[in-house]
């Protein structure tokens, strides 16, 4: 479990500890993450591309981003 609560990936969302000043981190660290398997996904010979190693992995290293600006969304809103 991630100490950055929009980070953590559970399915209980621990909506008392989602706080303004933990979204920044969160997110930096979230986009850093799914820029570096990006690269790598990018960086893959044409050759060798499939469905599941491009798309699929896509769909995979954005995730984490996208569940933690889900979080901040949805706290924007009241939760």
């Amino acid at each position: 479990m991630s100490d950055n609560p929009f980070l953590d990936p559970s399915f209980e969302i621990r909506w008392s500890q989602l706080r303004p000043e933990l979204i920044e981190p969160a997110i930096a660290a979230a986009l850093a993450r799914a820029q570096s398997a990006i690269d790598v996904i990018a960086a893959r010979d044409l050759a060798v591309l499939t469905y599941d190693n491009t798309f699929l992995a896509l769909e995979r290293v954005t995730e984490e981003l996208n569940v933690a600006w889900g979080k901040v969304a949805a706290s924007a809103i009241g939760g």
